[in-house]
């Protein structure tokens, strides 16, 4: 006759919460690791280029009547100068 141990449940279960937990920590402290900035040669990091706004006048027409159509009001955008790039300092 073969005697075996049986493990209480409540103890099988401790060890599972706590494998549980340091799963959890050590998956989150690989997650939260800062990433090094790289940088190409011995260049200094320089800001990428942003847009100028381009300048645009707004004009309304108003409701007119050529022959037998009517048209009705709305707004003309004309583009007086396209967006630039500029190089902030």
């Amino acid at each position: 006759m073969t005697s075996s141990k049986r493990v209480p449940s409540s103890s099988l279960a401790q060890k599972y919460k706590l494998f549980l937990i340091l799963l959890m920590i050590s998956l989150s402290a690989c997650s939260s690791a800062p990433k090094p900035k790289s940088t190409v040669g011995n260049e200094p990091q320089t800001q990428p280029p942003s847009l100028n706004q381009a300048e645009i006048r707004t004009i309304w027409i108003p409701d007119t009547i050529e022959d037998d159509k009517f048209i009705e009001g709305h707004f003309v955008h004309i583009i007086e100068r396209q967006a630039t790039w500029k190089k902030e300092r």
